[in-house]
């Protein structure tokens, strides 16, 4: 993985459009990625040039539209911010495929880091705790991975995180996809195809010889568990806390 003298990183967001049924999906959808704005421009890291926020919705009329969010509403150290609307399917991984392929040609990106609309940056330079996990032949660094024996292999299960072009590039080559997703499955429930996007969306990179890696060891992961309203806390405690639970729904 580059030094982070040369890193050159994407911001991308995955954004569920139709979260607040009392919003629609576009002011919702751009009220969600000006606060991501805000807090890019509050901590200013120079390596994060391009932001790119995707809107997942059900709502056809929506699924093509491009918002300019630059100059007025990104930091400086942005190149351009925009958001784009989609269909929703693949969840947040559909979200960050989608994204990632939008940007895979322009060679100047090192890195992207894939961050999902219920979380915020937490500190300044806190791609910085993603970067001191990425030895040589890591492809992605999430908050958190998991096994589940004799159910799932190691995946990540907290999946925001800090992701290797270069990896993404060579498993477009080698297996014609950005990650491994399934859209639809008829035969299940919603919550189990996100489960199963979360375990196989890295598998590409996998086959391809990329590590993942995590900072379970090394830093704080906060995680909203919803049905009990509370704040769980993975990882190591005493750590830093690079991005922390939000609640975008207002």
């Amino acid at each position: 993985m580059a030094s982070e003298n040369v890193l050159h990183c994407a911001y991308i967001c995955a954004i569920f459009g139709d979260r607040n049924p009392l919003i629609n999906s576009e002011q919702f959808s751009q009220s969600v990625a000006l606060e991501h704005l805000r807090k890019l421009s509050t901590f200013d890291d120079p390596r994060i040039c391009e932001a790119l926020f995707v809107a997942n919705t059900e709502n056809s009329k929506l699924w093509g539209k491009v918002i300019d969010l630059s100059p007025n509403s990104a930091s400086s150290s942005l190149v351009s911010a925009r958001l784009e609307f989609r269909p929703n399917y693949g969840f947040s991984y559909g979200a960050w495929a989608y994204g990632l392929d939008l940007l895979l040609e322009n060679e100047r990106l090192t890195h992207a880091f894939l961050i999902e609309d219920d979380y915020l940056p937490a500190k300044r330079l806190f791609i910085n705790n993603f970067l001191t996990k990425a030895s040589p032949g890591t492809g992605f660094v999430a908050q958190r991975t998991i096994s589940r024996r004799g159910i799932a292999p190691r995946h990540a299960a907290s999946s925001n995180g800090l992701i290797v072009l270069d990896a993404v590039r060579e498993s477009k080559r080698q297996l014609g996809a950005t990650f491994i997703i399934f859209p639809f499955h008829l035969d299940r429930s919603k919550y189990l195809m996100g489960t199963e996007n979360q375990i196989t969306f890295l598998s590409g990179l996998e086959n391809c010889g990329y590590r993942i890696e995590d900072l379970s060891d090394t830093c704080s992961n906060q995680f909203f568990d919803s049905p009990t309203g509370k704040i769980i806390e993975f990882g190591n405690p005493e750590g830093e806390l690079p991005l922390r639970p939000w609640f975008p729904i207002t």
